[in-house]
Formats: C-alpha cells, sequence, structure tokens
C-alpha cells in the first residue's frame, strides 16, 4: 500500500486534493485500526490532518451514522470557526443543509424554530436548490401559515429566476437544464390554498 501511496504524495496537485487527503485518511485510519466513525474528535490534532475536514467527510460518507444534531453541530460550531468569510462558506453551507434534507435528518427535528431557523439560512443563500427549499418549506407546514409558506415559495422562485437571469453566463441553457425543479418550486408554491 505505500508503494501505491508513492505516486499520489510525489505530485504536488494530487497531494493537496481533497479525495487524496480522503485515501490517505481512510488508508492510514485502516492501517491503524482507527474507526472513522464518531470515535474520531472534530478537535484531533493529529499532524496532516484538519479536525474540520474529518467531521465533514465523515458526515457525508456516513450520513445514516450521524443524527440532525451533527449536522446541526458542523453547521453551527465547525463552519464558523474553521471556515468564516471563505470563498467557499456559502456552498459548505449549502452542502451541509441539502445534505440535512436529503437525508431526511430534516424530517427528525422536533423543535420546529429550528426548522425555521435553516430555512431562512437557506433562503438568504445564493442559487438555492429549489428542490431542498420545497423540504425545508413542507417541514415548516403546520408551523407557518400556509399564507406565509405560499409567499415566501413564490419569492424562492422568483429570486432564483432573477439570480439566474443576472449571474449565469447562459441563462436560457441554465433555465431549460433544470425546468423540472424550477417548476416544482414553481407548483408547490401554486398548490397552496390560503
Amino acid at each position: 500500500m505505500i508503494i501505491l501511496l508513492f505516486p499520489m504524495l510525489h505530485r504536488n496537485r494530487l497531494s493537496t486534493s481533497p479525495w487524496c487527503l480522503l485515501f490517505f485518511f481512510t488508508l492510514k485510519c485502516s492501517i491503524c485500526g482507527a474507526q472513522t466513525d464518531k470515535t474520531i474528535s472534530p478537535s484531533a490534532s493529529d499532524l496532516g490532518i484538519i479536525p474540520d475536514s474529518v467531521y465533514y467527510f465523515n458526515l457525508v460518507l456516513e450520513p445514516n451514522k450521524y443524527t440532525w444534531r451533527d449536522f446541526d453541530h458542523y453547521y453551527q460550531v465547525m463552519i464558523p470557526k474553521y471556515h468564516y468569510n471563505q470563498s467557499y462558506t456559502e456552498n459548505l453551507k449549502k452542502a451541509v443543509i441539502s445534505g440535512m434534507v436529503s437525508t431526511g435528518k430534516i424530517t427528525e427535528i422536533t423543535d420546529k424554530k429550528v426548522n425555521e431557523r435553516y430555512t431562512e439560512e437557506w433562503l438568504s443563500l445564493s442559487m438555492a436548490d429549489p428542490e431542498i427549499t420545497v423540504n425545508l418549506l413542507e417541514s415548516l407546514k403546520g408551523h407557518w401559515a400556509d399564507r406565509k409558506i405560499k409567499s415566501t415559495a413564490e419569492m424562492a422562485y422568483n429570486n432564483l429566476i432573477r439570480q439566474v437571469k443576472d449571474t449565469a453566463k447562459y441563462p436560457d441553457q441554465v433555465l431549460a437544464s433544470n425546468e423540472a425543479k424550477f417548476k416544482r418550486l414553481q407548483d408547490f408554491a401554486a398548490g397552496i390554498k390560503e
């Protein structure tokens, strides 16, 4: 295995790629007999391993081992601590919220104020995926009035279309290739009775 790592570690471009680091870390853990689940602390100080990255990769690669509280901890504590005001911070926030929704973790939350906070956070991010928006708004049924859910969905749809037209190099192609996603958000809003 050391021979297989030699070319990866010799090439600068590969040695700094996240996939190379993930592979090396996984190999390191399997050689040392360490577990890659919650036994790895996000505050670990192993040389060459960014504790935050370990925690994030665990959440992403094995989401069923974690609860919504683990995602919440990463979002509320780790992102501000390690990624404050970075160029990729918004994308990282999107990835964590999207992960919570796509794995069903959002349905584990019994406190609707937490759902509300994540919905508001999601809507504040640019180019937010409309399918995630629909799922977040659905999680607020019974907590928010139907009128508020409908108006929020309409606003999210209008903002998304405006962002695509204002920022995409080829907005018509983006709108056409994502038509089903955009339509789902539009239909969701239209389907809510006030």
